[in-house]
């Protein structure tokens, strides 16, 4: 915690990183806080999706190192963006969001085929927001994602179909234990698409508890 005196009487508070309040030293004078109760989260993950069933299944993995950004307007109106990479389970997460309404996209991996819209997480039990069907973003974004204070959003996910052939290597394919899969890429020829993970990637996995 830092405490800076800012003028006769009057102390700013900084905790954590994170502007707390300002507050007069007199022993009456009011406290105005901001606590984490005055915030929003957002989590979800990237999958693999080979099968198309909307569920990362025990034969397919998470995707690491993909961007995710959080744009908005407060309920100030302020604009707000916001980056981050899914970590080594295929994870996001976005903490300290001010209460507004929000887009969540995908920058979608060069070295994946696009997957299948997937269902719209939910806030507090209810599904929040929309995801986008058709045009550029299609599978690749949320959006008008109300948040108010408290709320936790999960299970805004996105799934790739698998790796294109370009990044898949011979030798990787020959020495594939089980046999890679052929999946054909809507408006092209069958592609070849490993079953544990589609090429190799590090698969990293731990249990989910959202649906």
């Amino acid at each position: 915690m830092i405490c800076t005196r800012i003028g006769s009487g009057l102390i700013l508070v900084v905790l954590a990183g994170f502007f707390v309040g300002c507050f007069s030293s007199a022993a009456n004078a009011g406290v105005v806080t901001m606590s984490s109760d005055d915030y929003a989260t957002l989590t979800g993950y990237v999958y693999c999706d080979l099968n198309d069933n909307l569920i990362c299944d025990e034969n397919e993995g998470m995707i690491p190192n993909v961007w995710i950004i959080l744009e908005g307007v407060t309920e100030k109106g302020e604009s707000l963006s916001r980056k981050t990479f899914t970590d080594l389970y295929g994870e996001y997460v976005f903490k300290k969001i001010p209460v507004g309404t929000y887009s969540l996209t995908q920058v979608q991996p060069i070295e994946f085929i696009n997957g299948l819209c997937n269902p719209c997480g939910t806030v507090n039990d209810l599904a929040v927001g929309q995801a986008v069907q058709s045009g550029p973003d299609k599978a690749n974004k949320y959006v008008d994602i109300v948040l108010s204070p408290g709320d936790v959003g999960v299970a805004y996910n996105f799934s790739e179909a698998g790796l294109k052939s370009a990044y898949l290597s011979k030798r990787d394919l020959l020495s594939r234990k089980p046999p890679v899969q052929l999946i054909p890429e809507p408006g092209s020829a069958a592609m070849m698409i490993g079953l544990l993970l589609c090429g190799g990637l590090a698969v990293k996995r731990r249990p989910r508890f959202d649906s």
